[in-house]
């Protein structure tokens, strides 16, 4: 029998078989072992010695020896063995050492980025899910369900299964613009400025509802009131700075996020500070887990990683 011919007709259930033979002595108690015939551990051993030319075992009155062959195909076998054991270790250590978060774009990019430039999280396996339109009513179940390990996001998780603190309360907010947008040249943002600009608008996500009524933003002695005139809304920041990158309109941030895409990912905007007259509430960021996460046989504590995020993001400027 060619080698081809024998790696493509060899039956891997035969090692099995093998190396239950040797470590039991015979075919009757390895039988028992694998839960099959003796009968069919017999024909088993008949198969794998058709594919060598040396015998593998000789018999004696305390059952079935192994020749000198059969030792040493059995030390590569249990060889093989143990790399494919290792696998299945390897994947429950994985999952042991996952943590799977939720939130949106900005969460990912400004809070959990950093902890990979710090070298932070080097123990760890990271799976990130992008927050769209979820309820808390859903983000709940997630969480008690062990679907996610960590929620981080606008939105409090109240049920008594869930622990939710606040994370940090975002309460400076800038006007954005492009670097080449008139407005840019200005020493100061009027409320006119303001409201006659064209605003893109960041929603759906990490900022959905900061926006005061609209009624309220100007004070009752500010010449101007109305609207803002929104001409572009998403539920994607960077497709908010795109937009400003590359037309006449201004956007809100908050101060932190906007020198954020200024500084580290060097987008071509201008952070102005907003009119006297417009004010904004604090923008909370929550972050959220399950109280008892013994029964999903995680091997760090979620506490660790949350304070990890907090000391990661008072690195950035």
């Amino acid at each position: 029998m060619s080698n081809m011919s024998a790696i493509k007709d060899f039956d891997y259930n035969l090692i099995k078989v093998f190396d239950a033979t040797i470590a039991t002595g015979n075919a009757t108690r390895a039988s028992h072992h694998l839960s099959v015939t003796p009968a069919a551990v017999s024909l088993a051993l008949q198969r794998l010695q058709a594919f060598y030319k040396e015998e593998l075992f000789t018999r004696s009155r305390n059952g079935l020896v192994p020749t000198a062959r059969a030792k040493e195909l059995h030390r590569s076998f249990s060889q093989a063995m143990e790399l494919i054991h290792h696998t299945f270790h390897l994947q429950d250590d994985t999952q042991q050492r996952e943590i799977r978060i939720l939130g949106n774009e900005s969460v990912e990019e400004f809070y959990l980025s950093v902890l990979f430039e710090l070298n932070l999280l080097d123990d760890l396996f990271i799976s990130f899910h992008r927050k769209k339109h979820h309820q808390a009513d859903e983000i709940k179940r997630l969480i008690c369900e062990g679907e996610i390990d960590l929620f981080v996001g606008d939105m409090p998780i109240n049920d008594d299964n869930v622990e939710t603190i606040v994370f940090e309360r975002l309460s400076q907010f800038v006007l954005v613009c492009a670097a080449d947008n008139p407005l840019a040249g200005l020493e100061k943002i009027s409320a006119y400025n303001f409201y006659a600009a064209q605003h893109a608008v960041y929603q759906n996500t990490m900022q959905e509802n900061v926006y005061s009524n609209e009624k309220s933003l100007l004070s009752s002695t500010a010449e101007y009131t109305g609207r803002r005139k929104i001409a572009y809304r998403s539920d994607s920041v960077n497709g908010m700075i795109n937009v400003i990158e590359k037309s006449s309109m201004v956007g809100i941030l908050p101060e932190r996020l906007a020198r954020f895409y200024m500084n580290n990912r060097q987008r071509n905007l201008v952070a102005m500070p907003l009119p006297e007259e417009v004010t904004f509430r604090p923008l909370t960021v929550y972050a959220s887990w399950l109280r008892n996460r013994n029964k999903f046989k995680k091997r760090y504590d979620i506490k660790d990683i949350v304070e990890l995020l907090r000391t990661g993001s008072g690195f950035r400027k």
